[in-house]
């Protein structure tokens, strides 16, 4: 059975967890190469939905829209 337990401080667990997640992302976003180093280890047993979580990330929500005023 899994063990739940609630945090005190979770101001400063979601700030340990959220600095290396926006880190890896501007990192992606700054070097195009690593977004198609990413989608080569894609294999193609995995799973349809994850596979479009990934396409969402980068199309939708990595980039501005310069179509949007």
């Amino acid at each position: 059975m899994k063990e739940l337990n609630i945090e005190e401080n979770i101001d400063k667990v979601l700030l340990q967890t959220c600095e290396p997640i926006k880190n890896l992302l501007f990192l992606f976003r700054n070097n195009y190469n690593y977004i198609t180093k990413l989608v080569s280890l894609i294999d193609e047993q995995d799973e349809e939905d994850q596979i479009e979580s990934l396409v969402q990330l980068f199309c939708n929500q990595f980039y501005d829209n310069i179509l949007i005023t």
